[in-house]
């Protein structure tokens, strides 16, 4: 069968940026045409003819010594990359996917630009999902923090606006509805079919910048493995409904080296009562995880907070998505 006819690659002189197009293009037109290149040396030397500048000064001393290599063209390409490619493609990558924004531009090249940069990275399907939507272009302030509490009769963010009118009109900051606070809020166990209530009370303490539970509350927990590369963690988490996320401990993080990156703008978190959270604005979060909790298997990316009583919090997007039944 007759070889298809393809453009032959642009020649490289050893600029970085161009290098890994270039790359593709000589693995291409090599793969399509087999038995003009059917051995290592062949494939070698065409690669060689292809080179100049920086690129052919770099190769040369390799010809001159009919060096080894020349006969190893998946050697070959291994020190051509380890030369001329990015030294660690997947943080350059992960770097300008965390900053890339769609800006003034159609969303269709915002999102055609992301599925390039993500090509080297190894996230977890969530994380994208959720990483796509923080630079999709929208009416919100971006150098405003973005508060993380939830009206769990609309699984809606609570407005502002909102938050102060029930306060005003002395409603509950769970459901809005009057005659209780959030701490002792009935209808939270109606809401979820997890019988669960929060962990911080009005009465609260605060040491050393941690709020600390002043009263013992009744409470949900639950066995949960956090299962990582080289771990796994087997650990108690506290089932909340009242909580707009997860969340995991700093301490937890640190002692256990779990991976953590920088959120791009700092979260608010706030008790359910409206008051902010004692060790200030979420800046960090860990790294998809993987989490066993009873039958289910999922993905977290936690929020790290200050929380040494209780280190792993599962709040109400999981609970939403995994819908458990639990005694």
């Amino acid at each position: 069968m007759k070889e298809p006819k393809i453009c032959m690659p642009e020649k490289f002189n050893g600029d970085r940026t161009k290098f890994r197009g270039f790359l593709q293009q000589v693995k291409l037109y090599i793969r399509m045409q087999p038995d003009r290149y059917p051995d290592d040396a062949s494939k070698v030397g065409f690669i060689g003819t292809l080179l100049y500048g920086q690129a052919l000064s770099w190769f040369a001393p390799i010809l001159e010594k009919d060096m080894a290599i020349l006969h190893d063209y998946e050697g070959f390409l291994g020190e051509l990359i380890a030369t001329f490619g990015d030294a660690d493609t997947s943080r350059v990558e992960e770097t300008k996917v965390r900053k890339l924004r769609q800006g003034n531009r159609p969303a269709s090249t915002y999102a055609s630009e992301f599925r390039q940069l993500i090509c080297d990275l190894t996230w977890h399907e969530d994380y994208f999902i959720s990483q796509f939507k923080w630079g999709l272009r929208d009416m919100i302030d971006e150098s405003m923090p973005e508060p993380m509490q939830v009206d769990v009769t609309r699984f809606q963010p609570l407005t502002p606006q909102e938050k102060q009118r029930r306060r005003d009109n002395k409603l509950c900051l769970y459901c809005g509805n009057p005659g209780h606070i959030a701490v002792n809020c009935p209808n939270k166990r109606t809401n979820s079919k997890v019988a669960a209530t929060l962990t911080i009370q009005p009465d609260h303490d605060i040491r050393k910048g941690l709020i600390i539970p002043s009263t013992p509350v009744e409470t949900c927990l639950a066995p949960v493995k956090l299962i990582m590369s080289k771990k796994t963690l087997s650990l108690i988490a506290l089932v909340d409904s009242g909580a707009s996320s997860c969340f995991i401990d700093e301490g937890l993080v640190k002692k256990h080296g779990i991976p953590v990156l920088r959120k791009n703008r700092p979260v608010v978190a706030e008790v359910v009562d409206g008051r902010p959270l004692a060790s200030g604005n979420i800046t960090m979060e860990t790294i998809p995880l993987r989490v066993h909790l009873g039958d289910h298997d999922s993905h977290i990316c936690f929020n790290v907070i200050s929380s040494p009583v209780n280190m792993v919090i599962i709040g109400m997007p999981w609970l939403k998505k995994h819908n458990p039944e639990i005694n």
